[in-house]
């Protein structure tokens, strides 16, 4: 990150320190500036990249994974929890049989 700052300041690092301090201001202000254009452009109140993870964890979220467990036993990864069923008896632990 230093190096990343260093090569930034280029030939504005042996002036005088006032100067030095006013690039670094007008380098974060017009970093701020593309910043609140490119937030601009956002259809929602929340970054893109945010809400796609929201919508795919949503999505995820409504149904529970299935893993056979062997034989006629099944296992559903809810949420919270995970829950065992036996189809031929239809015993449930997320009681809906």
């Amino acid at each position: 990150m230093t190096e990343a700052f260093n090569s930034m300041m280029k030939d504005f690092r042996p002036r005088i320190y006032l100067q030095l301090m006013e690039f670094i201001r007008r380098l974060v202000m017009s970093r701020f500036q593309l910043r609140k254009d490119k937030c601009n452009t956002w259809k929602t109140d929340i970054p893109p990249s945010v809400n796609k993870k929201i919508l795919e964890n949503s999505e995820e979220s409504r149904i529970p994974k299935t893993l056979h467990s062997g034989g006629v036993k099944y296992e559903m990864l809810g949420i919270n929890r995970a829950y065992t069923a036996n189809l031929p008896e239809k015993p449930c632990e997320c009681g809906q049989w």
